[in-house]
């Protein structure tokens, strides 16, 4: 079992720099709303 400790909401029309992964460890390249880890930190874009 994964537990989230701590998630930063973002916005999803704002700018990222450095790759984006999903939960799963596979890279997204246009993220929508959800659930991500940007920058080794999970951020949640609503």
């Amino acid at each position: 079992m994964t537990v989230i400790d701590d998630a930063f909401a973002g916005n999803a029309d704002a700018t990222v720099s450095g790759p984006v992964f999903d939960l799963q460890g596979r890279r997204v390249e246009n993220p929508g709303k959800g659930l991500y880890i940007i920058n080794n930190k999970k951020v949640i874009i609503k």
